[in-house]
């Protein structure tokens, strides 16, 4: 009759403290997770996108790059996730297609800064139909947080002077971001 205690008391499952800690960091994730997607949403916590502007510079790229770029363009990251599209020379700036050198692009010979003999920097630019800088614009959506940091599609964060690439079905681009303003 002993023995047959025992055993009941070894197949009887206990609950302790610990399951219920685990049990309650599971639920409190649930709830995290339901707030997160959906409760933000109705109270209208989560920002809105909007479109914005963001000019950018190339340098140093062939003189031939222009040739492959038209407004409208689709501007990707390499995993294929939409950025925005690229905007016409009038749309960002006092140029026109003809005085800009381009319908997408503010071109001009690529130059730089270089040392002469007596250590003086000099000004140097490129010959023409060598190298080329370019500034230009695209517009996307996105938002600033509430650290005042601009977040393209609420995700990925982008800042003057961040180095960044991106591609277009014909081209790849490394750019410098130069600004970011509200779309007009």
């Amino acid at each position: 009759m002993n023995g047959d205690s025992k055993k009941e008391s070894k197949n009887k499952v206990r609950f302790n403290i610990l399951d219920a800690i685990i049990i309650l960091v599971v639920l409190l994730c649930i709830a995290g997770i339901v707030f997160r997607y959906t409760l933000m949403d109705r109270l209208g916590l989560r920002e809105e996108l909007t479109d914005f502007q963001v000019t950018f510079r190339i340098e140093g790229v062939n003189y031939t790059l222009p040739g492959f770029l038209k407004e409208g363009d689709r501007l990707y990251f390499d995993d294929g996730t939409e950025v925005g599209e690229l905007l016409g020379v009038a749309k960002f700036s006092a140029y026109t297609k003809q005085t800009a050198g381009s319908e997408t692009l503010i071109v001009r010979p690529s130059a730089r800064y270089i040392t002469d003999s007596g250590g003086r920097p000099v000004y140097a630019s490129y010959p023409e139909f060598t190298l080329i800088d370019a500034d230009g614009a695209f517009i996307c959506r996105g938002t600033y947080s509430s650290e005042g940091y601009f977040l393209l599609d609420g995700k990925k964060y982008l800042a003057p002077g961040q180095r960044i690439t991106l591609y277009t079905d014909t081209v790849t681009l490394q750019m410098t971001i130069t600004g970011i303003s509200p779309a007009q």
